[in-house]
């Protein structure tokens, strides 16, 4: 299993994640910004009001190398982290091409496609603090995203989440920070659920028996794994 965010690659080993110096790009400078000619003061204004903004972390990316469960649910890859709006984003990725109507069923529990989060530290172990998940409207074509948190066992909505799907590999899952309420690190995984299925091997998880770590508010490098 390995974890990427494009500019820095988190292996899995035996002896556990390797982590990589991220590198984050360098703004321009006022000096070469005023080289640029007639536009040079709005454009050092520019520059200068993005030194001063805290830069966005790269995303914690995790992939799966093959394909294992042959459906069109099988997960590949996750890239979890902060949207430019500050919003948390999941872009969850399958091996083949799929389509909201895979998520609908005839009978039985829907299928879904979902983000494990943990705020507690007990991941995975634990069941999972919140799930945002995107789930079929009964029109079998309309997808819906909603974060639920996890109330002694019970799975109660608490926000609403924003679902795009970019390619017909691929869903967005956007939702506030409030929602799964501003912690300072999260653990994650990504969960895909057959529609109409009840046992474990309906379920595929990213990545299997293990948790990615996003770190919002403490330090400057983040953990891609554990």
């Amino acid at each position: 299993m390995k974890a990427t965010d494009g500019k820095a690659r988190v292996t899995w080993g035996a002896a556990g994640w390797r982590s990589v110096r991220l590198v984050v790009p360098a703004v321009l400078s006022l000096g070469a910004a005023a080289a640029l000619g007639p536009g040079a003061p709005a454009t050092a204004a520019v520059a200068a009001k993005a030194r001063q903004a805290p830069a966005l972390r790269p995303d914690i990316v995790i992939s799966e190398a093959h394909d294992t469960t042959h459906t069109r649910l099988d997960l590949r890859r996750v890239a979890f982290g902060l949207a430019p709006d500050h919003r948390l984003r999941a872009r969850i990725s399958m091996f083949s091409a799929w389509a909201n109507s895979d998520l609908f069923a005839g009978s039985g529990p829907p299928g879904s496609v979902c983000l494990r989060l943990w705020s507690s530290g007990h991941a995975p172990l634990a069941p999972a603090d919140y799930l945002v998940c995107a789930t079929v409207a009964p029109d079998a074509k309309t997808l819906h995203g909603e974060v639920l948190a996890n109330r002694r066992g019970l799975a109660r909505r608490v926000a609403s989440a924003n679902v795009v799907r970019p390619t017909p590999r691929s869903v967005i899952l956007r939702f506030g920070q409030s929602a799964v309420g501003r912690p300072a690190r999260l653990s994650f995984a990504v969960e895909s659920t057959v529609p109409g299925c009840v046992t474990a091997s309906c379920v595929d998880v990213l990545p299997e028996g293990r948790v990615g770590v996003l770190v919002l508010r403490r330090g400057p490098t983040a953990h891609a794994g554990r």
